[in-house]
C-alpha cells in the first residue's frame, strides 16, 4: 500500500474493493444471477438499522453465556500475547459488539492495542468505532474493504502500519458464505505465524447423525422466518422499486455437500419489466431470487470442513448451549 488509502469520515477505503463494488450499482447483475452478495444487505443506514433489530431480537449472542464465551477467548489471547503491542484485525466487524468484548479484556491484561476493524458497510463501521465505546487504543484504523480482497489488503496493512504480532477475528462472517468461498480466502490471507479466530453458528443440542443435524437446523428456522428478518432482507428490493413484483419470502433448508444452509428466497409474481432504476430485467420472471443464505454447523462438521481446506485447528471455545463456537485456525 504505497499510497495511503483514501479516507471518508475517518474510515480508510480500499480502492480495489470499491472497484469490485461498482457492479453493486448494477442491480440487473444480481437479479440475473438469482442470488445476492451478502454484503448488499448492509449498505445503507436503513439496512443497517433493520439488521440491528434482527440481531437484537433473534441472535443467540444476546445471552450472557455467549458473552462469557468471548471473554474466555479474550483471556486466552491476552495470556499468549501478554506484554506485547498487539494488532487486532477484525473482519466483518458489523457493530463491533463481540470485538469490543475482546478488546476490553485484552486492555485489562495490559496489552497495548492497535485495532483494524474491517467491513463492507460504512454505516456499521462507523457504529463500531464510536470512540466512547472503545478501550484505549494505540491506533485505530477502520477499513472499508471486501472480505474477498483480504489476501491482498492484509499484506498491504503490514507495509502501511508496520509489522507487529497480528491476530485476526472473523466473528459472524462465516455463516453468510459458502465454505468454498470463505476458507480459500482465509488460507491465502494467513501468514506462517498468523492466527485467526473464527466463529460459527452452531445447531443447539449436538447432532450425532445427519438426520439429527437436519432436525437441529430446522429447529432454528424461526430465527430467520420472522417479520424483522423479512423487512431487513427485502429492504434492497424496496430501494430498487421491486417490492411489489415479488411474493412473500420463503424460508427453507438447502443441502450443500455435508452441510445445511437456511435459504431465504422470493419468487417473481410475473413479468417485472423495468425497475426504479429504469434497467430492464430479461427473463427475471422465470427465476427464484435467493436473498440470503446462512450456514449452520456442528463442531464436528466445522472441524471437518476446515481440514478439507488444508487449515490447522488449534483450540476451540464452545458455548454451553452449543449455539455458537469459536476456533483458533492457522496454516499447517
Amino acid at each position: 500500500m504505497r499510497k495511503r488509502p483514501p479516507s471518508f469520515l475517518g474510515v480508510h477505503v480500499d480502492r480495489a474493493s470499491v472497484k469490485h463494488w461498482e457492479q453493486w450499482l448494477k442491480p440487473n447483475h444480481w437479479l440475473q444471477k438469482g442470488s445476492f452478495d451478502p454484503a448488499l444487505h448492509y449498505q445503507t443506514r436503513a439496512q443497517a438499522a433493520l439488521w440491528q433489530e434482527v440481531f437484537q431480537r433473534h441472535a443467540p449472542l444476546a445471552q450472557r453465556r455467549v458473552l462469557r464465551l468471548y471473554r474466555s477467548l479474550a483471556q486466552a489471547i491476552a495470556q499468549r500475547y501478554q506484554g506485547t503491542v498487539l494488532r487486532v484485525v477484525s473482519l466483518g466487524v458489523g457493530t463491533g459488539t463481540k470485538e469490543r468484548w475482546v478488546l476490553q479484556e485484552l486492555h485489562r491484561n495490559d496489552n497495548e492495542l492497535e485495532w483494524v476493524p474491517v467491513d463492507a458497510s460504512l454505516p456499521l463501521l462507523l457504529e463500531a468505532t464510536v470512540p466512547r465505546r472503545l478501550p484505549p487504543l494505540q491506533r485505530l484504523f477502520p477499513l472499508l474493504a471486501d472480505f474477498r480482497e483480504a489476501p491482498r489488503w492484509s499484506q498491504s496493512l503490514q507495509k502501511e502500519l508496520g509489522a507487529k504480532p497480528t491476530v485476526y477475528t472473523l466473528f459472524g462472517l462465516l455463516p453468510n458464505y459458502r465454505p468454498r468461498e470463505f476458507f480459500p480466502v482465509l488460507r491465502k490471507m494467513l501468514g506462517e505465524k498468523d492466527r485467526a479466530w473464527v466463529s460459527a453458528n452452531l445447531v443447539p443440542g449436538g447432532s450425532r447423525t445427519q438426520s439429527d443435524y437436519k432436525k437441529a437446523v430446522e429447529s432454528v428456522l424461526s430465527q430467520y422466518d420472522n417479520s424483522e428478518t423479512r423487512r431487513w432482507l427485502t429492504e434492497i428490493l424496496r430501494e430498487w422499486g421491486l417490492q411489489y413484483g415479488v411474493n412473500d419470502c420463503q424460508v427453507s433448508l438447502v443441502p450443500d455437500g455435508i452441510l445445511y444452509a437456511i435459504s431465504v428466497t422470493v419468487t417473481w409474481k410475473g413479468k417485472v419489466g423495468k425497475m426504479a432504476t429504469q434497467e430492464s430485467i430479461p427473463d427475471a420472471g422465470t427465476k427464484n431470487l435467493e436473498l440470503f443464505r446462512s450456514y449452520r454447523y456442528t463442531p464436528e462438521l466445522f472441524e471437518q470442513t476446515v481440514r478439507e481446506f488444508k487449515l490447522h485447528l488449534r483450540n476451540s471455545w464452545i458455548a454451553p448451549s452449543q449455539e455458537e463456537g469459536i476456533w483458533e485456525v492457522s496454516l499447517p
